[in-house]
């Protein structure tokens, strides 16, 4: 995982605003438990392309996880501005749920993705 991580920087060196390869950094640094890092490669992303709803459903699932509410909320929301599917608009409307009800949330998320 760590050449593989290495191969990513090394591409985002070369091409900064590739979404593809900064949201798979966010995949892999989520992967071995760096969740500050993979927050911060997934908004990159999103802000790579954000017209794009792909990148914004992982960071929006991650602040879930992590129990940031607000954040993940304005994530999700983003998803369902870009008219996601129904399965991204199932995750925001749990981040959402989680603002009520945090036990709530994390069933329903994760129910869902395991």
């Amino acid at each position: 995982m760590k050449s593989a991580i290495a191969e990513l920087h090394a591409a985002i060196e070369l091409f900064p605003d590739f979404p593809l390869a900064l949201n798979e950094l966010g995949n892999l640094y989520g992967k071995i438990g760096n969740r500050g890092k993979a927050v911060e490669y997934y908004r990159s992303a999103v802000r790579a392309c954000p017209s794009g709803s792909f990148p914004a459903v992982e960071p929006g699932m991650l602040l879930v996880e992590m129990k940031d509410y607000a954040d993940a909320v304005t994530q999700l929301n983003e998803v369902l501005r870009l008219n996601a599917s129904s399965s991204q608009r199932f995750c925001a409307w749990g981040a959402q749920m989680g603002l009520q009800n945090m036990q709530f949330a994390e069933k329903a998320l994760f129910a869902r993705s395991h």
